[in-house]
């Protein structure tokens, strides 16, 4: 059901290699781990068939991982940002980042498990994944994931080789490094639930916990629409990337714009078009007879400088579209036409709004005055 299963079948196909050089080649011949037979490996090889065909299981068999292989050649995954890769200077030295940077070079270590004890599974998993997890950002969890602990197991046949006998009965009978260990798991446990760990202390966005993130989602626009039967009066929507697929849970039957699934260069750039305002954005609007429109900026606050690069801008300047809703991160306008009369009369914002406010402060002073 989802693509990371190919990540598993990798890691599956790995250890059959990694077996079969084993078995035949008498360089890599742990004494500790007994070496497969040819009929072991055979029916290893046979588990490993079987696990491909039952990835075939699924609504449209090969045709997924076809989809899915092409989805990678995208054009607009330049864009996104977890398509990026973890060395490009849109990251920097994040947090996520820098952690998956460390265990990269840990990694290497395995390699050194490998020579040690002549088991080449670790270095083989090492070198593969390594190579799977530097192509794009979302790889490198499951580089991370997969590889923790063989570099815990590497790291340790690694102390455990040092001549410095000190060194060794510190980390492995003194409490100490045990016990700073044992504190910090607390700490992180204690902070983690309050989302303190992640906003305070990292001073990295993330959000802990069940159910929509109310923060981030545009519930109360969805409650505004749904009481004022909005999809039930428009016809056709655009909507911003990020709403698409909860526009469709919410109002069933409806169609969006766009969203993350079934998604193409064509269906994306002229979804651009619109957004960044591009030359014949004006005309796109009329051409896909859009008459109602919602956007989602969750960073409106932090960087209000959005609403003047995107179509936030055009729709609150022209006469033709009414701002009904607006909140500290959502904003929902109805194209200015009979049908929408009745809700343009009760909720349109004349006045002010967001972008008035900031971008045309002259207009806004004189309404004070009046």
């Amino acid at each position: 059901m989802h693509m990371g299963i190919i990540a598993g079948g990798f890691l599956m196909f790995i250890y059959f290699v990694s077996e079969f050089i084993s078995t035949f080649s008498g360089k890599y011949s742990n004494s500790d781990i007994r070496v497969l037979t040819k009929q072991e490996l055979f029916f290893l090889f046979i588990i490993l068939a079987i696990s491909a065909l039952c990835m075939m299981a699924n609504p449209n068999f090969i045709q997924t991982y076809v989809y899915a292989y092409q989805h990678t050649k995208m054009k607009m995954l330049e864009t996104v940002n977890e398509w990026m890769s973890p060395f490009g200077s849109r990251y920097g030295d994040g947090l996520v980042n820098n952690l998956y940077k460390l265990f990269l070079a840990l990694g290497f270590f395995n390699i050194y498990f490998s020579v040690k004890k002549k088991d080449i599974f670790p270095a083989l998993l090492f070198i593969g994944f390594g190579l799977y997890s530097v192509r794009a950002m979302r790889f490198t969890i499951d580089y991370v994931i997969v590889l923790f602990p063989f570099i815990i197991v590497s790291l340790y046949t690694f102390i455990d080789s040092i001549k410095n006998e000190q060194l060794k009965i510190f980390v492995n009978k003194k409490p100490y490094l045990k016990i700073a260990l044992t504190l910090f798991l607390i700490y992180l446990t204690y902070n983690l639930p309050d989302n303190k760990l992640y906003l305070e202390d990292l001073k990295y966005y993330r959000i802990t916990g069940f159910g929509i993130n109310q923060d981030f989602i545009p519930v109360q626009m969805f409650d505004f629409m749904k009481k004022n039967q909005v999809p039930e009066i428009g016809d056709r929507i655009y909507n911003h990337f990020g709403t698409g697929g909860f526009f469709v849970w919410n109002f069933e039957g409806k169609q969006n714009f766009i969203d993350s699934r079934n998604l193409n260069d064509d269906i994306f750039y002229k979804y651009q078009q619109i957004l960044t305002k591009q030359p014949g954005f004006e005309q796109k609007l009329e051409e896909y007879k859009i008459d109602y429109a919602i956007y989602l900026a969750p960073d409106l606050i932090r960087d209000p400088k959005e609403m003047e690069s995107t179509i936030i801008s055009y729709f609150c300047k022209s006469q033709n579209w009414k701002l009904l809703f607006w909140d500290d991160k959502s904003f929902l306008w109805v194209r200015n036409t009979t049908k929408f009369a009745e809700l343009i009369d009760r909720y349109e914002y004349k006045y002010i709004s967001p972008y008035t406010f900031l971008y045309q402060k002259n207009h806004t002073h004189l309404i004070q005055f009046v």
